[in-house]
């Protein structure tokens, strides 16, 4: 995984990691839930602008022993 984007892999989940600093697997998964709702609730011109490529697995991955009901 090449770390392009001051330490993460690019600018979307870099901004995820800042915005919500999340401190556990549950914390991830809330972040992706709360952006996709708001993703959701935007216009479909809007959407197109708002899709990311948020890598979730890098942000799950720095929280490997945190266990979490799916």
């Amino acid at each position: 995984m090449d770390n392009d984007y001051n330490g993460w892999s690019n600018k979307a989940t870099w901004l995820v990691n800042n915005w919500f600093k999340p401190e556990s697997l549950s914390d991830v998964k809330n972040a992706m839930y709360q952006l996709e709702a708001e993703i959701e609730k935007a216009s479909p011109l809007l959407r197109e602008f708002l899709e990311t490529n948020v890598d979730w697995d890098e942000l799950e991955a720095h929280f490997p022993d945190d266990d979490i009901e799916e």
